[in-house]
C-alpha cells in the first residue's frame, strides 16, 4: 500500500504506523538518548525516558524529537569533545559513528544499537506498555536536590540506573 495524501495518508497512518516511525528520525533520536543515559541494554530506564519525553513533548505541543534533544542536549550535541562524543553519531544506518573508541569492536556494539533502535520502534509504536508516572529523570544522587526543592516525588520504574520523579 502506498501512503499518499489527504483522508488516505491519515488511514495510512493508522492502519501502518511503522511506516512512518520507520523512516522517522524519532526511533533513532530516542534509541541515542537511552544510550546516552542509561547504557547500551534496552529496559525500564528507556521506557521511563521515553514516557517522560512523550509526555513533555505533549504538555508543551512540541515534537517528541524536539523535546527528547531539549532535555537530553549531550546526546546530540557533534561539537562535543568528551569520550562519549561518538553518541552523537550513532545513526540509522548502523555504521560506525565518527569519534568511536578504536579498542571497542563496533561489529558487537552495532547489534546492540539495533537492539536499542528496535526497542524504541516498538516504544514508539506504542507496543510496550509500561507507564510508570515520570515526569523527569535525572542520574541518583545529583538531581535530588533540585528534585527535592521543586516538590517532586520520585517514582518506581523498575530496576534502573537513572531516577525518575513526577511532578
Amino acid at each position: 500500500m502506498t501512503c499518499a495524501k489527504g483522508a488516505v495518508l491519515t488511514v495510512c497512518l493508522l492502519l501502518f504506523p511503522m511506516i512512518v516511525v520507520a523512516q522517522s528520525s524519532e526511533a533513532i533520536s530516542l534509541a541515542r538518548l537511552c544510550v546516552s543515559e542509561a547504557g547500551w541494554e534496552p529496559g525500564p530506564d528507556c521506557d521511563a525516558i521515553y514516557e517522560v519525553i512523550y509526555l513533555r513533548s505533549r504538555m508543551r505541543h512540541t515534537s517528541f524529537d524536539m523535546t527528547a534533544r531539549a532535555y537530553g542536549r549531550s546526546a546530540y550535541d557533534r561539537h562535543r569533545t568528551d569520550s562519549r562524543a561518538w553518541i552523537a553519531f550513532l545513526n540509522r544506518n548502523y555504521t560506525e559513528p565518527s569519534f568511536w573508541p578504536s579498542n571497542l569492536p563496533w561489529a558487537r556494539y552495532r547489534v546492540l544499537w539495533r537492539t536499542m533502535v528496535a526497542r524504541a520502534r516498538e516504544l514508539l509504536l506504542g507496543t510496550r506498555k509500561s507507564w510508570c508516572g515520570a515526569e523527569h529523570w535525572g542520574a541518583p544522587g545529583g538531581n535530588a536536590r533540585i528534585a527535592h526543592r521543586s516538590g517532586w516525588t520520585r517514582v518506581s520504574c523498575g530496576s534502573t540506573t537513572n531516577v525518575f520523579w513526577r511532578e
